[in-house]
């Protein structure tokens, strides 16, 4: 089935304008990084040298995170992004992250807590993956360096719960309600984003039925986003094959 989601991408000049900084930002930072490197004597020290090529593979996978959000929004919008459901052992979709992840936590302590051990799941791996890359770009941005991101992963009331909390300022209480709408930023956030990642995390959960919402936590400052999956019991094969 295709994905219900309506948002018009290009309405409004402020969604033009986070856009444009969306892309320039990194893009910016790509051609002054590689601009820099070409310039003899800024290069010839061996570790700014590899500063400024880290800097360049930085900024790349950030424009690259921020032109794929733009390309699911649009098949999000024209019905083109369709699920692929299967059977997917959570286990091993946690446990293969870091190896995935790269750079992207390479600055934070990345912490997978697994309560359930093997648990089954009909998802798009993929999309689901997809989610799970945007809600810890996002845990990166807003946490400082050097803090721990962890995720949670357990059951409540027949719903599995992974947990994605941060070590950061935590989330004004006004703009709790409004992180999911496209385009919409956090004021006072970092420049890059174009605040499509969120929008889109919500319309693949609600997709594979489940929910998402983010609360402050309770037991220090940070951020705690929450992705509710219906569960449903597994074929026996698959339980018989654990």
């Amino acid at each position: 089935m295709g994905l219900v989601c309506r948002y018009d991408v290009y309405a409004g000049g402020d969604a033009r304008s986070v856009v444009v900084v969306g892309i320039r930002t990194p893009l910016t930072a790509i051609i002054g990084s590689a601009s820099a490197v070409l310039d003899e004597k800024v290069s010839a020290n061996k570790e700014t040298r590899e500063q400024l090529a880290q800097d360049i593979v930085d900024s790349s996978l950030r424009l690259n995170q921020v032109v794929e959000n733009l390309l699911d929004m649009s098949r999000l919008n024209s019905g083109a992004l369709r699920l692929k459901k299967e059977w997917v052992d959570l286990e091993d979709v946690l446990s293969g992250l870091p190896g995935k992840l790269g750079r992207l936590v390479a600055r934070h302590k990345l912490s997978v807590v697994n309560y359930l051990g093997s648990c089954y799941a009909q998802i798009d791996e993929k999309l689901f993956e997809h989610v799970l890359l945007n809600l810890l770009s996002n845990a990166v941005r807003y946490a400082p360096e050097g803090t721990e991101i962890t995720l949670r992963l357990e059951m409540e009331n027949r719903r599995i719960l992974l947990r994605i909390l941060d070590q950061g300022p935590g989330i004004p209480q006004d703009n709790l309600k409004n992180i999911f709408e496209a385009f919409y930023r956090v004021p006072g956030s970092a420049t890059g984003g174009v605040g499509l990642g969120l929008a889109i995390v919500k319309a693949l959960i609600e997709a594979h039925g489940g929910r998402v919402y983010a609360q402050n936590r309770k037991d220090r400052s940070g951020a705690e986003f929450v992705v509710e999956l219906p569960y449903e019991s597994p074929p026996a094969d698959l339980e018989d094959g654990r």
